[in-house]
């Protein structure tokens, strides 16, 4: 029997979970061909088929879903062994790289002096900071931090809430400025609307503005909250976002008032709650978010 590559199971486990191998890819950082590579390396290890390829992607073989279980199993022993293993290289402080996966709206506004400092502080830590529409786990350790917009639901997630989004109506004064001059005297203001793409028009913060500016011009549709805000500093619009986005420029049209806070949450694994050097961004991050809140 040839060797087993404990890395080969986790390329297999990142594919299954993913039903994707571009997905899986992205995931773990590599090429769709080196995820390809090795979960085929693992099977020809095995000697039995472990995903069935198809136009739409990857799903299990009956052998593959045999084997799901006892290989995550597996993927979980080496985890906590990697975590200890952590714990015990950490102790002497703040050291190595801390990755964060965080909503993409929130990474932008980490990029200031604060942060800067921080850094300073600690000459001996690399952060890396993952804005991503996809939830990177704890568990399989794709991520040491998580910054969301809703509670981690792992059972070993240790999390804190830091920050309320609140909404406003915003657009630019150019855009005002436009309208003002393109509309007929005693015609109601009809705005061009920037809201996010179908699939994301039934969350709450879509269904509010639909339901306040319906009969507003709806054409300009957009992927992520940042993307929206950056329309609306173009001047291409009316668009709801939360009021950590607005700039100086921006007029507040209407509050959201009526629209439940969205909470952003930081978490990291409980294995990881006490590593100084997870300790330290954790902390960092919940005065930097909890300043923007009061800002």
């Amino acid at each position: 029997m040839d060797e087993l590559d404990w890395d080969d199971v986790r390329f297999f486990l990142a594919a299954a979970r993913a039903g994707s191998l571009s997905v899986a890819a992205k995931t773990l950082g590599v090429s769709v061909a080196t995820v390809g590579r090795r979960v085929e390396r693992l099977e020809e290890v095995m000697d039995i088929p472990l995903l069935r390829r198809g136009s739409h992607g990857v799903s299990l073989s009956a052998e593959g879903s045999a084997l799901l279980t006892r290989a995550e199993n597996v993927a979980e022993s080496m985890y906590d062994l990697w975590r200890v293993s952590r714990q015990q290289r950490d102790a002497e402080g703040v050291t190595g790289t801390v990755t964060v996966s965080m909503i993409d709206s929130v990474v932008h506004l980490l990029l200031d002096e604060r942060l800067g400092e921080f850094l300073e502080r600690h000459p001996g830590l690399e952060l890396i900071l993952r804005g991503e529409p996809h939830k990177a786990q704890l568990a399989t350790l794709e991520a040491d931090v998580l910054v969301r917009a809703s509670r981690p639901q792992e059972s070993d997630a240790v999390a804190r809430r830091v920050l309320e989004l609140r909404y406003g109506v915003y657009a630019h004064a150019k855009y005002l400025e436009r309208c003002q001059r393109t509309q007929f005297e005693g015609d109601a203001v009809t705005y061009q609307i920037v809201s996010y793409v179908n699939r994301f028009a039934r969350t709450p913060e879509m269904l509010w503005l639909r339901e306040h500016y319906a009969t507003h011009h709806w054409n300009l549709k957009l992927n992520t909250m940042v993307e929206i805000a950056a329309a609306l500093r173009a001047g291409l619009g009316v668009g709801l976002i939360p009021h950590i986005l607005a700039t100086p420029e921006m007029t507040c049209l209407a509050q959201a008032e009526d629209l439940p806070a969205r909470g952003i949450w930081i978490a990291t694994h409980r294995d990881l709650q006490n590593v100084p050097r997870v300790r330290a961004v954790m902390d960092y991050l919940s005065e930097a978010l909890e300043a923007m809140g009061k800002g």
